[in-house]
């Protein structure tokens, strides 16, 4: 698995026996400048199972900046290995953040 910041990269949408993708985009550098506007968090726990999952620490930045820039390319869940949207179909979180309990993408 590598990071990448071009939207168009083709590995985006490609998987490996696990489910990872290839790529996961990560928001540029340029865009990422001071402090975070939000906490910096790694580790979040998948509702459907609740298993938890760690991201790069890039990720985890990316998101601290744009708390919803995972929503429609899906976070990963490591023991379900398939990506979900952050809400699920009934507008319910599909992820919380075991830092804090708080949803991913609030």
């Amino acid at each position: 698995m590598r990071l990448t910041t071009d939207r168009d990269d083709p590995e985006l949408s490609q998987t490996i026996y696990n489910g990872m993708r290839l790529a996961y985009l990560i928001k540029p550098a340029q865009e990422m400048t001071g402090k975070p506007p939000r906490p910096i968090r790694k580790i979040y726990t998948h509702r459907l199972c609740g298993t938890a999952t760690r991201i790069t620490d890039l990720m985890a930045l990316t998101i601290a900046y744009d708390p919803k820039f995972y929503d429609q390319l899906g976070m990963y869940c490591i023991e379900c290995k398939s990506h979900f949207p952050l809400r699920d179909a009934d507008d319910q979180p599909t992820f919380d953040w075991a830092e804090d309990g708080k949803p991913v993408g609030s």
